[in-house]
């Protein structure tokens, strides 16, 4: 019994200090069998993970997702991507298509136990749209995936040296039939491809996507058009702040700048903000700032232009460190709950050895 205590208090010691390594596991595309010319349908990416721990601040979590997929765009054309609790975009270069997923800090699920990080397995709904085509058959292959991770800080930071990154080669292929039909062939749908420069998951810049610095996307860069013509009326696609300041605390804004860091007492929980858009025929709306703990300490001020184009300005908030007086009542607190274990430990022991005793004297009277 006493052997069995020690060996119960040494897996509290160690339990929490175990350390996890993040690997990409198994990867599957499916999509329906058979689809008609002028039909949209979507192909179904799933991606899991080992080395996840959701309960562990020891444990890496995911950041941004990206991978390859390979199809013949004479016969389909990609026009959207789903994800839950990630924003995902759909890029194209030379060597083909990719979705680019980074976490959504907004979403509150698949959340590691710092709120910051993904820490579940990846799903996604990419769309199609078949083309006329006299080809009766065609594929979706899902190739090259690679994955952002890295741990933060207790107050939800990350240093770029920190992002490590998971690389792994699939070729898991869904093929579908292709039906001809009678029907009238509607347009095809406006592709959602955001530009036709290839990212890097490991880059710092990609985690800075859904942060704005990256939002910017000139309307040259888009690789599909659904109409020649120009318009008539050219909306503006000024989505910058003029101005944007915070009551009570210092903020050296400039339109250009996307991210900011400001200090603030323990005990804030709301920032009153004075915003001005640079463009009257802007919109913007404010997130995190009446409830900052409630949203991991960020606040995201999201414009969107006349026309739709849209930037996030992002103030990262860092708590100041606590006074003598407030951190000597933590460590009272802490002392005393070191007390109230060590005192069950030490019941623990007296209790094994008094059932030891007890056994040992009833083993004696059955003896004589």
């Amino acid at each position: 019994m006493k052997k069995f205590l020690y060996i119960l208090l040494l897996m509290i010691i160690i339990i929490p200090f175990n350390t996890y390594a993040l690997s990409i596991g198994s990867t599957t595309i499916s999509s329906s069998k058979e689809e008609e010319v002028g039909n949209t349908f979507f192909a179904t990416i799933s991606i899991g993970f080992n080395g996840l721990d959701k309960k562990s601040t020891n444990s890496d979590g995911i950041g941004a997702i990206m991978y390859q997929l390979d199809f013949d765009d004479s016969v389909l054309s990609i026009t959207d991507v789903m994800t839950d609790f990630y924003d995902s975009s759909i890029y194209k270069d030379s060597d083909g298509y990719y979705i680019l997923s980074i976490v959504d800090n907004d979403s509150t699920g698949n959340k590691c136990i710092d709120g910051v990080l993904a820490c579940s397995d990846y799903e996604a709904k990419v769309y199609f749209y078949v083309k006329n085509t006299d080809k009766e058959e065609t594929t979706i292959k899902l190739q090259d995936i690679g994955v952002g991770y890295y741990r933060v800080d207790e107050d939800g930071y990350y240093e770029e040296d920190d992002v490590k990154e998971a690389e792994i080669t699939s070729n898991k292929t869904t093929t579908i039939k292709i039906k001809q039909t009678n029907k009238e062939i509607k347009s095809e749908p406006k592709s959602n491809i955001v530009s036709s420069s290839k990212p890097s998951v490991e880059s710092d810049k990609v985690f800075s996507v859904i942060q704005g610095e990256n939002e910017k996307t000139n309307t040259n860069d888009f690789v599909e058009s659904t109409t020649d013509e120009e318009p008539s009326l050219v909306d503006s696609s000024n989505n910058y702040l003029k101005t944007l300041s915070i009551k009570d605390y210092f903020l050296n804004f400039e339109k250009n700048k996307y991210n900011y860091v400001i200090k603030i007492p323990q005990t804030v929980n709301k920032l009153k903000l004075s915003i001005e858009t640079e463009d009257s025929n802007a919109k913007y709306t404010v997130v995190g700032a009446d409830d900052l703990k409630k949203n991991n300490d960020i606040v995201k001020i999201n414009v969107t232009s006349q026309d739709g184009h849209k930037s996030v300005y992002v103030i990262s908030v860092k708590r100041e460190k606590l006074s003598n007086a407030e951190a000597n009542q933590i460590m009272t607190k802490l002392n005393t709950g070191a007390i109230i274990i060590s005192g069950c430990v030490f019941i623990l022991l007296v209790l094994a050895k008094i059932v030891s005793v007890m056994n040992r004297r009833k083993l004696n009277k059955l003896i004589k």
